[in-house]
């Protein structure tokens, strides 16, 4: 009886809101920082040419198509799309998990622009 008590009973659903409209505007507000230097960062010709090994420790949608730069912006527009839906409250549990694999795919594009904000948004 405690348990279900414990699990299942009514709570206020403010604070896990607060911290979704939050977390969608540092996904944002990122997306929007890296977009002068997209190509830079994650495309063909950019810091990490497409040629060279790139991490294997996580899943990438670029492991599904190689990276041009109609891709990368496809993954960039499909992440910021992703991020503003989740800010406004649309379909969030599907836009959580897109906004999930095309952060780590443009992670995994170029590891060499990461920092321990990036990894913390992983």
């Amino acid at each position: 009886m405690r348990w279900n008590t414990f699990f299942f009973r009514k709570q206020p659903v403010q604070g896990i809101a607060l911290f979704r409209i939050l977390f969608s505007i540092v996904l944002v507000m990122n997306a929007l920082m890296i977009l002068p230097n997209l190509y830079d960062y994650f495309g063909p010709k950019g810091m990490v040419e497409a040629s060279s090994p790139r991490s294997l420790s996580s899943f990438s949608l670029f492991y599904f198509f190689s990276i041009t730069q109609l891709s990368v912006a496809a993954v960039y527009g499909l992440h910021l799309l992703s991020a503003i839906m989740l800010l406004v409250g649309f379909f969030t549990r599907t836009s959580v998990f897109v906004a999930f694999v095309t952060l780590i795919s443009l992670h995994q594009a170029n590891f060499l622009v990461l920092h321990s904000g990036d990894t913390a948004m992983k």
